[in-house]
């Protein structure tokens, strides 16, 4: 079974999904910068053999970079129906953490919403509702089935480099609205992720941002933002093997990952 796996890898590639992290990553204003400093340096310690190392610290939320949201993240009223039911306290999440989500591996899908609005980035305003999430699909074949990685492309990870461009924090965002969310959660989806920082839409009140994420929460779907998804629109891509598994941090509200896309080798 092991080489029957093995060999059907051989015919594969991998496409990395997710974004560097350095101290210019782009950050969110509620959350610190990520930060990282060498605690020893080559030359700061050797041992007795002549041998020296050196090692990092690094400072980061798990809302940094490439990340997912545990459902536990945000909570609404707890009147809500569906309302993931979590506690907070100092040392992390009762119920709802990150170390809760078991490794993802199953069918992604890309929904490119910028491509198929003919556009290399949407624009700042633009809010994507769940009719045009099927519209997407169905320009590009697929549909979208329970227990599928849905990942959408607004195009804004392509300026993951200009800090002040990927996000304002004064400004508006791209992204799913209300009725998108609720879309994708009626599908059973395993998994929603952008390429963007804040998932939803950021219209100019934020009238409605976050409601989003509640819906999505109230039926245990994670959120991943911050993904790099240039690649697998370029080579136009829908449909893939997905793989992501967070860190297993007791508590906590999300985690940096390192997703992946498992595609079938570019025959020459």
């Amino acid at each position: 079974m092991t080489n029957i796996i093995l060999q059907e890898l051989q015919n594969c590639r991998t496409i990395d999904l997710g974004q560097t992290l350095s101290q210019s990553t782009p950050y969110h204003p509620n959350y610190p910068p990520f930060t990282m400093s060498l605690q020893y340096r080559h030359g700061d310690w050797t041992t007795p053999n002549g041998m020296t190392f050196a090692s990092e610290l690094i400072f980061m939320t798990g809302h940094t970079g490439t990340h997912i949201d545990a459902v536990g993240h945000c909570v609404g009223h707890p009147e809500i129906p569906g309302t993931p039911k979590t506690d907070s306290t100092g040392s992390g999440l009762k119920g709802g953490s990150v170390d809760e989500i078991e490794p993802i591996i199953g069918r992604g899908v890309l929904l490119d919403c910028a491509a198929f609005a003919g556009l290399n980035c949407l624009p700042d305003t633009h809010s994507i509702s769940g009719s045009e999430l099927a519209a997407v699909a169905a320009a590009q074949g697929v549909e979208i089935l329970p227990g599928d990685a849905v990942l959408i492309r607004t195009g804004r990870g392509q300026f993951w480099d200009n800090a002040s461009k990927f996000f304002d924090p004064n400004g508006s965002s791209p992204g799913p609205d209300t009725d998108a969310c609720n879309w994708l959660a009626d599908r059973s989806v395993a998994l929603v992720g952008t390429d963007t920082l804040t998932f939803e839409t950021i219209e100019p009140t934020m009238a409605e941002f976050g409601q989003g994420h509640l819906a999505l929460f109230a039926k245990s779907i994670p959120i991943v933002e911050c993904l790099a998804l240039e690649e697998l629109s370029a080579a136009k891509i829908w449909e893939f093997i997905f793989i992501l598994s967070p860190l297993k941090i007791v508590g906590g509200t999300g985690s940096p990952v390192r997703p992946f896309a498992i595609v079938p080798k570019v025959r020459k």
